[in-house]
């Protein structure tokens, strides 16, 4: 049987409350041989205490050359310009083994709402891109409803 993580999230993280965190990949590969786990989705702590954009760019450093390791950006809204917008993500993610995204609005300042990461939300579902929800980095219960309401439902105002 083999294991596949699809939540690990290491580095150096500037707040407490991180149970013994892993700061390295070389870390995490160390750790995961101990658990039995051979494959992995990862994240930085970056990517929400320094920015999407260092954070990104660690991951993508940190997964490159590791065969057993894919990344997970974070995204941030297109307005910004901060990372390369929808019609560029796609290659970039290739070249650097990333496959998947989460947003962290309350850490990077946005809203998360349709109308901000709609472009982004078309995408994912366009091109079946697995988006990571935490629901203690800034996303409501309520949020994400009406998020995957105007998605999946854009003529209805609610899920029933």
């Amino acid at each position: 049987m083999e294991f596949f993580d699809a939540n690990v999230i290491y580095g150096t993280p500037n707040a407490k409350g991180y149970l013994r965190p892993v700061h390295t990949i070389a870390g995490v590969q160390k750790e995961m041989a101990q658990a039995g786990v051979s494959r992995a989705l990862v994240r930085r702590v970056e990517q929400f205490f320094a920015g999407a954009v260092t954070g990104n760019r660690l991951v993508a450093e940190d997964v490159k050359k590791e065969k057993n390791l894919w990344g997970v950006w974070a995204i941030l809204p297109e307005q910004t310009h901060e990372i390369p917008g929808p019609d560029a993500i796609q290659r970039e993610m290739k070249q650097n083994r990333i496959v998947g995204w989460q947003f962290y609005p309350a850490q990077h300042n946005f809203v998360f709402h349709h109308r901000v990461l709609k472009s982004w939300l078309a995408l994912a579902q366009a091109k079946n891109i697995p988006i990571f929800i935490d629901l203690t980095k800034g996303i409501s219960m309520r949020d994400l409803i009406d998020v995957l309401g105007k998605i999946f439902a854009p003529d209805r105002d609610h899920f029933l």
